[in-house]
């Protein structure tokens, strides 16, 4: 089995880091969210080359039912 680094990124304005991590939790959890895509890389990839990129959709699974 291998190790990766997920990688789900998303710009939150918000008036502290503390409370950008909530909204962007609050995102990650709710049932209607669409942001369903990761970035995904071979753990310990310092400088992420795009050659070792994934892009990986996971809402394209959702829309395929």
């Amino acid at each position: 089995m291998q190790t990766y680094q997920v990688i789900w990124e998303i710009e939150i304005e918000a008036d502290s880091p503390e409370a950008a991590a909530r909204e962007a939790r609050e995102i990650q959890l709710d049932g209607e969210n669409i942001a369903t895509e990761y970035d995904v890389y071979p753990a310990g990839s310092y400088i992420r080359p795009t050659s070792d990129l994934i892009t990986v959709d996971l809402g394209a699974d959702d829309e395929a039912d």
